[in-house]
């Protein structure tokens, strides 16, 4: 039996705390260490990112994440064969040193779906319209009152399964 998909047009994952499994709540005190090649993907990460590029086509898949090392973030996925395990474009890995820099990515690409760990990033997407957003993981920040306006506008998934669920039914 053919499975039956959600339609998203282009989804970006962003890369700490969605794809790679977050330690901190300061990713930098790990991206300035020499152990950085030891963080683990979060688990079925490449199973879902290689179904999402099955099914909504390797033009159509992002990771915009903002990266202070971005030469360690494509290290990373070079040494883990991210790429080549799940058949994204490297092209469509687009890194930025700040925030509105992943917002300018989510517009020039057409993002429709964002899968983020961060509401501050959320609302930005929310600002700029992306109509489809998952709020992934623990959500540390989902308590937080002055995100509360954020919450109405996403979905929240704890893990890749949940996850995989909300996209492709």
């Amino acid at each position: 039996m053919k499975r039956r998909f959600k339609q998203a047009r282009r989804i970006a994952f962003d890369f700490g705390g969605v794809l790679v499994a977050r330690h901190t709540s300061r990713d930098d005190l790990i991206w300035d260490s020499d152990n950085y090649q030891d963080l683990p993907h979060v688990r079925k990460a490449i199973y879902l990112v290689t179904l999402a590029v099955k099914h909504y086509g390797r033009k159509n898949v992002y990771i915009v994440s903002k990266a202070r090392e971005p030469k360690k973030v494509l290290s990373w996925l070079r040494d883990k064969s991210f790429l080549k395990k799940t058949g994204m474009r490297s092209s469509n890995v687009r890194l930025h040193k700040t925030r509105k820099g992943k917002v300018h990515s989510y517009v020039r690409h057409g993002i429709d779906t964002v899968v983020e760990d961060r509401l501050e990033n959320l609302r930005d997407a929310i600002g700029v319209g992306v109509p489809h957003l998952y709020y992934f993981g623990r959500g540390r920040d989902a308590d937080d009152p002055k995100y509360a306006d954020v919450l109405k506008h996403v979905r929240r998934v704890q893990d890749m399964a949940e996850l995989e669920k909300e996209l492709f039914g």
